[in-house]
């Protein structure tokens, strides 16, 4: 796999990070190079992200997996994953799996950054409340 990455810049959205994908995605192995930038990309503050699948014609399981997994970790700091240039062939797996339901998919980048930066400026849920500490627990209670 090849992970081709690039940082747009919105006002409204922060920054949005494009991941184009090339390269075979059947096995364990193969993916994981795309769940640990995707970790890197949470650590450096960028919340949405926008894949780009228009090169990937199939994948493994493997890799429905890890988007699940990398889509439920982005949801937890507020942001979103999406999908652009699935092919007929990954639609009717998304289908298939009930998956087409958790994410959003576009023809085009452009697509799906003007869909980000709309969502961010309407429809984005408040953030979750901080951790406050508990005097009586040396711990944080959420």
């Amino acid at each position: 796999m090849t992970i081709l990455k690039t940082i747009a810049r919105d006002d409204t959205a922060g920054p949005i990070a494009i991941l184009k994908i090339t390269g075979p995605l059947m096995d364990a192995p193969s993916v994981r190079p795309f769940s640990d930038d995707v970790e890197r990309l949470g650590m450096d503050g960028i919340r949405d992200i926008v894949v780009d699948l228009s090169e990937i014609k199939w994948f493994g399981a493997s890799m429905l997996g890890v988007l699940t997994s990398v889509l439920g970790r982005v949801r937890e700091r507020d942001g979103d994953v999406v999908l652009v240039g699935v092919s007929q062939k990954i639609g009717s797996v998304l289908m298939a799996t009930c998956l087409n339901n958790l994410f959003k998919s576009f023809d085009t980048v452009e697509d799906a950054l003007g869909a980000l930066s709309e969502s961010s400026a309407h429809t984005r849920c408040p953030s979750r409340p901080g951790p406050r500490w508990n005097q009586n627990l040396p711990q944080y209670v959420l």
